[in-house]
């Protein structure tokens, strides 16, 4: 690179130098412009309500998603997911392609996944940890006995609950 103070000493690069300096402030207007656009755009997917429902309808409906999706904390590869989160090297491909196609998670060059911009936009960690949440919860009541519900169950074994509920079905 040649210092400015000696270009003036080099007339024949004058054109050159011009262009280069148009070069940079083309470069200069169109990095704003992309930059206001990503705002733009970022402000439209974080305000769409549209966006954030499907996003928690796709993590509540597929199983293992969410737990998924948080075991991606940093960039890891599938490998690494599998021995971390001891879900099937199958289901972890599957997965991963599910994220991929919604581009909540990206490949980097070295193999590795990463989440996307969408985990900030559509605050994706909240929505998984909110679907995780609810998926054991309709777990938890889909294993209790029918006619238990108004039971109080906290700190008694399924065998006292079912003769409880047995007695009050014959009393």
């Amino acid at each position: 690179m040649i210092p400015t103070t000696q270009m003036h000493n080099l007339p024949h690069l004058g054109p050159v130098m011009t262009d280069i300096k148009h070069l940079q402030q083309d470069v200069a207007y169109v990095r704003t412009h992309v930059e206001k656009l990503e705002r733009m755009l970022a402000h439209q997917i974080r305000s769409d309500p549209a966006a954030k429902k499907a996003a928690k309808k796709l993590f509540e409906d597929t199983s293992d998603l969410a737990k998924l999706y948080l075991g991606f904390d940093e960039p890891s590869n599938q490998h690494t997911i599998v021995k971390k989160l001891g879900i099937d090297k199958s289901k972890v491909s599957r997965l991963v392609a599910i994220l991929l196609r919604h581009d909540y998670l990206r490949k980097l060059p070295d193999g590795r996944y990463a989440w996307t911009d969408f985990h900030g936009l559509l605050d994706l960690e909240r929505v998984a940890t909110a679907a995780i949440k609810s998926q054991a919860a309709a777990s938890k009541s889909a294993s209790r006995p029918a006619g238990c519900d108004d039971l109080v169950t906290e700190g008694r074994d399924a065998a006292e609950v079912i003769t409880d509920a047995g007695e009050l079905s014959e009393g």
